[in-house]
């Protein structure tokens, strides 16, 4: 994977969540949402995410894209109820459902949980993927749908290497 790519994917990790915990914060919660559960546009991001997700894999596993490139959105349960979607990379796929990674950002709403730690999920767990490919990102549903709520200079940004959706 280019340098490039892994500066945009690191832009993402790092971007999204403190913005939208900044967000939060301005209307007086430090929790991060990213999303309302009855937000339909959030939900059909997800289920787009979600209907793209086999061919995606397919392709990691038949070596047509490099594992490494590629990045999961994954829901984390909390404590008491609910989850938190935290992005994964060095994803390792145990069998058909079953996958390993680490988490690519600091949970807000997962204490005992950081950047870096190792963490197992089911495929129907996922939320999102996203890889870069010269120069442009596929995927990142979710963030497409978070792109009117961004300040405008890192949404026109991220819109500049958003490639269409497949």
């Amino acid at each position: 994977m280019s340098c490039l790519s892994r500066c945009l994917i690191a832009l993402i990790v790092a971007m999204v969540p403190v913005w939208a915990s900044a967000q939060h914060n301005a209307q007086g919660s430090d929790a991060v949402v990213y999303s309302a559960p009855e937000d339909e546009d959030m939900d059909r991001a997800v289920k787009g995410a979600r209907e793209t997700l086999g061919n995606v894999l397919e392709r990691a596993a038949t070596g047509g894209l490099p594992m490494e490139a590629l990045q999961l959105k994954v829901a984390i349960p909390k404590e008491g109820g609910g989850h938190e979607n935290i992005w994964v990379e060095g994803i390792v796929q145990i069998d058909a459902t079953t996958f390993e990674a680490l988490l690519a950002n600091d949970p807000r709403a997962l204490p005992d949980r950081k950047r870096g730690d190792r963490h197992r999920f089911r495929r129907g767990e996922i939320t999102d993927w996203l890889f870069v490919a010269n120069g442009r990102m596929h995927g990142a549903y979710t963030l497409r749908v978070m792109l009117p709520l961004l300040p405008p200079a890192q949404a026109a940004e991220f819109r500049a290497i958003l490639a269409p959706l497949p």
